[in-house]
């Protein structure tokens, strides 16, 4: 397992396909955890499937990564597939214009043995039945000044 103090993943084969379970937030602090997952995926050198069950965040830093790692994966000719992807990461990701650009897979439920939450819309629901607030909070340094307004808000 590779940390910082805002982002950590683990790394699994499942076949031939290298495995790598993101938790936590993907965003210009977690830069240098994402340079040796990027370090990993060339190592392994084959298919990677990249799980994001567990990222609540997402920045430009981490669309960066993506690109590159798709890039990288497909031009040595395999296949990169992004999966799991969460409600704020994904909305990134459609902002971005990236959802074509992706192979988008299902969510891996087993990675640390926690179950998914299920999601209604964008706003996440906890085991409980509790509706999250709409805004996204990020632990990352920058994104604890700013807050997602939600169309009331504005």
């Amino acid at each position: 397992m590779h940390d910082s103090e805002y982002l950590r993943y683990i790394q699994t084969l499942d076949d031939e396909t290298l495995v790598v379970s993101m938790i936590g937030e993907v965003c210009y602090e977690s830069h240098a955890v994402l340079d040796q997952a990027a370090a990993d995926i060339a190592v392994h050198g084959g298919p990677v499937r990249l799980d994001l069950a567990r990222v609540p965040f997402m920045d430009s830093t981490g669309v960066n990564f993506l690109v590159r790692q798709h890039h990288y994966v497909t031009g040595h000719g395999h296949r990169f597939v992004v999966a799991g992807a969460r409600p704020h990461p994904a909305r990134v990701l459609a902002v971005c214009g990236l959802t074509g650009l992706f192979d988008i897979g299902d969510p891996d439920t087993t990675g640390d043995g926690g179950e998914l939450v299920e999601s209604e819309g964008d706003l996440p629901v906890d085991q409980s039945g509790t509706r999250a607030s709409s805004a996204v909070r990020s632990d990352c340094s920058y994104g604890r000044r700013a807050k997602v307004s939600t169309p009331s808000e504005v």
